[in-house]
Protein backbone atom coordinates (compact mmCIF):
# COMPACT_ATOMS: atom_id res chain seq x y z
CA UNK A 1 0.00 0.00 0.00
CA UNK A 2 2.84 2.63 0.54
CA UNK A 3 4.53 1.87 -2.52
CA UNK A 4 1.36 2.38 -4.48
CA UNK A 5 0.82 5.71 -2.27
CA UNK A 6 4.76 6.25 -3.58
CA UNK A 7 3.80 5.24 -6.95
CA UNK A 8 0.85 8.10 -7.01
CA UNK A 9 2.64 10.81 -5.48
CA UNK A 10 5.21 10.33 -8.36
CA UNK A 11 3.11 10.08 -11.28
CA UNK A 12 1.40 13.57 -9.62
CA UNK A 13 5.05 15.23 -9.30
CA UNK A 14 6.01 14.28 -12.81
CA UNK A 15 2.15 15.53 -14.18
CA UNK A 16 3.17 18.62 -12.34
CA UNK A 17 6.52 19.26 -13.93
CA UNK A 18 5.35 18.58 -17.03
CA UNK A 19 1.98 21.40 -16.89
CA UNK A 20 4.91 23.84 -15.38
CA UNK A 21 7.14 23.13 -18.69
CA UNK A 22 3.82 23.46 -20.68
CA UNK A 23 3.41 26.75 -18.90
CA UNK A 24 6.90 28.10 -19.14
CA UNK A 25 6.82 26.94 -22.72
CA UNK A 26 3.40 28.91 -23.37
CA UNK A 27 4.64 31.81 -21.82
CA UNK A 28 7.91 31.84 -23.71
CA UNK A 29 5.97 31.87 -27.07
CA UNK A 30 3.52 34.57 -25.50
CA UNK A 31 6.32 36.85 -24.86
CA UNK A 32 8.36 36.42 -27.96
CA UNK A 33 4.52 37.45 -29.57
CA UNK A 34 4.36 40.20 -27.43
CA UNK A 35 7.98 41.50 -28.59
CA UNK A 36 7.11 41.24 -32.26
CA UNK A 37 4.12 43.19 -31.63
CA UNK A 38 5.70 45.66 -29.86
CA UNK A 39 8.67 45.60 -32.37
CA UNK A 40 5.83 46.31 -35.32
CA UNK A 41 4.02 49.16 -33.12
CA UNK A 42 7.62 50.87 -32.66
CA UNK A 43 8.07 50.64 -36.18
CA UNK A 44 4.85 51.97 -37.57
CA UNK A 45 5.45 54.69 -35.06
CA UNK A 46 8.67 55.64 -36.06
CA UNK A 47 7.11 55.73 -40.39
CA UNK A 48 4.16 57.84 -38.71
CA UNK A 49 6.70 59.98 -36.63
CA UNK A 50 8.73 60.97 -40.30
CA UNK A 51 5.04 61.32 -41.96
CA UNK A 52 4.13 63.84 -39.05
CA UNK A 53 7.60 65.87 -39.69
CA UNK A 54 7.24 65.86 -43.38
CA UNK A 55 3.64 67.54 -42.89
CA UNK A 56 4.76 69.79 -40.58
CA UNK A 57 7.89 70.85 -42.77
CA UNK A 58 5.03 71.41 -45.63
CA UNK A 59 2.79 73.42 -43.27
CA UNK A 60 5.72 75.91 -42.43
CA UNK A 61 6.00 76.42 -45.61
CA UNK A 62 2.44 76.94 -47.17
CA UNK A 63 2.33 79.52 -43.87
CA UNK A 64 5.54 81.15 -44.72
CA UNK A 65 3.69 81.40 -48.63
CA UNK A 66 0.53 82.54 -47.18
CA UNK A 67 2.78 85.55 -45.17
CA UNK A 68 4.42 86.37 -48.34
CA UNK A 69 1.00 86.72 -50.36
CA UNK A 70 -0.48 89.12 -47.50
CA UNK A 71 2.60 91.68 -47.66
CA UNK A 72 2.08 91.73 -51.05
CA UNK A 73 -1.65 92.25 -50.79
CA UNK A 74 -1.25 95.08 -48.29
CA UNK A 75 1.17 96.89 -50.71
CA UNK A 76 -1.21 96.52 -53.27
CA UNK A 77 -4.51 97.35 -51.84
CA UNK A 78 -3.57 100.73 -51.06
CA UNK A 79 -2.51 101.89 -54.02
CA UNK A 80 -5.65 100.30 -55.99
CA UNK A 81 -7.51 102.26 -53.67
CA UNK A 82 -6.51 104.99 -55.03
CA UNK A 83 -6.51 104.22 -58.84
CA UNK A 84 -10.21 103.52 -58.39
CA UNK A 85 -10.82 106.50 -56.29
CA UNK A 86 -9.08 108.46 -59.13
CA UNK A 87 -10.61 106.58 -61.94
CA UNK A 88 -13.95 107.15 -60.74
CA UNK A 89 -13.71 111.09 -60.26
CA UNK A 90 -12.17 111.20 -64.03
CA UNK A 91 -15.11 109.02 -65.03
CA UNK A 92 -17.48 111.63 -67.46
CA UNK A 93 -21.18 110.78 -66.58
CA UNK A 94 -23.76 111.42 -69.51
CA UNK A 95 -27.56 112.07 -68.62
CA UNK A 96 -29.69 111.22 -71.34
Amino acid sequence: MKWQLSLITSYANDGLHQLLKILDFRHDEAMKISAANTQAILQATGRENEHMKIIAEKSQNDSRSTKILTFIMLAYLPANLIAVSYKDSQHIYIEY
